[in-house]
């Protein structure tokens, strides 16, 4: 069956759902596509703190927390907002030097160092083996059930034309300008498209030869059940593997959350639980709060996440092909960027400038390097399609001047073709990372499940 929209979204999570609703209250027909869409619980970390977050993002959360503030007004059902503020627990004196130094700075920021002080701000009996607390008053959480069936319902109220449980096939293009999507049962024709669609995004996008990379990184969610008091605030433990988040939930359980970044083992887009760890990280919060030293297990599940290179989510037009947008790759902080997101891509329809600078977020960012990649690769390899890579570039930088466009060339085919002289590019098994500026090439587990 044929239908036709302004704005086709792929992609019913958070983001795609907020998308939705800023398009549609900018007046536009809007139709919103998901192979899941039905499927969404009380796993997601939904935690919204400034802690941590890269200083070139602030943007984005800083509008966020507007942005939520604003839709808990203008949604009709409640959405879940909770402000009781957010702990962030150290276990070493070496975090609470570094918490330290963050209290000093930061208005909102407490840093408790005695258990006394510690119990009376989480208000439980006592803690357990915590060398400090820092607290945010201005962070906050969301219940994030509450928030899906909120929105949905008002999308569907509005008049927003929802698709579950609906795998998009195929982008459909003209031209070099994106015309609708197809999925196995429907054709929807729109004059633009947005995916959000977490590492989907990056596998439609390469229908035509676009790279958009990202990694897996696998999060753990742990519904547990205890008898003792907890605190009504989430609390934080930072780890450099990954951070793991607790909270209470609405059924009365206790909700952790492991999201192993840079856990090795979490490096992997299968959906099995990973036992050993799920077992860790219960001994671990039973450390912190005497509450859980009793906690039993109740639900385990495992979702992997798409993470990009740089840590930076990507959003924005893509530059190459007419009425296409991208908003994804959120780096487990889908809650901290969404209604930004959300916000920007609306704007970017109707053809007005986001109130955001989106330059560090293009996607276009990874397409052009992938791009110099097949410059670099005829260029070792002596093949005569170089200049058609060439040309494919200037499309890309189109509007500079000439000078630069060809230094800019010139430039990233020279740095690619001594790659792939040495070699780092030829190994089947290794994925580009990029960290702190520095590239490298890391071993990637690539299970058979593949993730969203």
């Amino acid at each position: 069956m044929q239908h036709e929209a302004d704005l086709v979204i792929v992609g019913g999570g958070l983001v795609g759902m907020l998308t939705a609703l800023e398009a549609q209250r900018a007046g536009l027909d809007v139709c919103l596509v998901d192979k899941n869409f039905s499927k969404s619980g009380d796993h997601a970390p939904s935690v919204l703190v400034s802690m941590g977050i890269p200083g070139v993002v602030n943007p984005i959360f800083n509008y966020s927390l507007k942005q939520w503030a604003a839709l808990a007004e203008s949604v009709d059902e409640p959405i879940g907002l909770n402000r009781n503020g957010v702990g962030f627990v150290s276990l070493s004196e070496v975090q609470t030097n570094q918490f330290e130094g963050v209290a000093n700075t930061k208005a909102e920021f407490t840093l408790l160092k005695t258990p006394e002080d510690m119990a009376k701000a989480l208000n439980v009996p006592q803690v357990g083996n915590i060398h400090s607390l820092l607290m945010e008053s201005d962070g906050f959480h969301i219940y994030s059930s509450m928030t899906h069936d909120a929105l949905r319902r008002d999308l569907v109220k509005g008049g927003a034309r929802v698709f579950g449980s609906d795998a998009v096939a195929e982008l459909l293009i003209d031209n070099e300008k994106v015309v609708g999507i197809k999925t196995k049962d429907d054709e929807i024709r729109a004059k633009h498209v947005a995916l959000c669609a977490g590492a989907w995004t990056g596998k439609l996008l390469k229908q035509f030869g676009l790279n958009l990379p990202m990694r897996p990184a696998r999060s753990h969610r742990i519904e547990l059940s205890v008898t003792g008091e907890m605190p009504k605030q989430p609390l934080m433990y930072l780890l450099r593997e990954g951070n793991i988040l607790i909270r209470p939930m609405r059924n009365g359980r206790v909700l952790v959350v492991y999201t192993g970044l840079s856990d090795d083992n979490q490096a992997t887009w299968s959906t099995h639980v990973d036992h050993p760890t799920v077992k860790g990280v219960v001994s671990a919060v039973a450390r912190i709060l005497p509450a859980l030293a009793n906690a039993k297990v109740q639900e385990v599940e495992a979702s992997p996440l798409a993470v990009t290179p740089d840590m930076l989510p990507y959003l924005g037009r893509v530059a190459s092909m007419e009425g296409l947008y991208v908003a994804a790759g959120m780096n487990s902080q889908t809650f901290m960027y969404a209604p930004a997101v959300a916000k920007s891509v609306a704007l970017l329809v109707k053809g007005e400038a986001p109130e955001i600078d989106l330059t560090p977020f293009s996607p276009d960012r990874y397409i052009l390097k992938d791009l110099t990649a097949q410059a670099a690769a005829a260029a070792a390899n002596g093949d005569d399609q170089e200049s058609e890579v060439e040309a494919a570039l200037r499309a890309e930088l189109e509007g500079l001047d000439p000078a630069e466009i060809e230094r800019q060339i010139a430039a990233s085919i020279a740095e690619r073709k001594a790659r792939y002289e040495a070699g780092n590019l030829k190994d089947q098994g290794q994925k580009l990372v990029d960290k702190d500026g520095h590239v490298e090439y890391a071993k990637v587990k690539d299970d058979t499940t593949a993730g969203e």
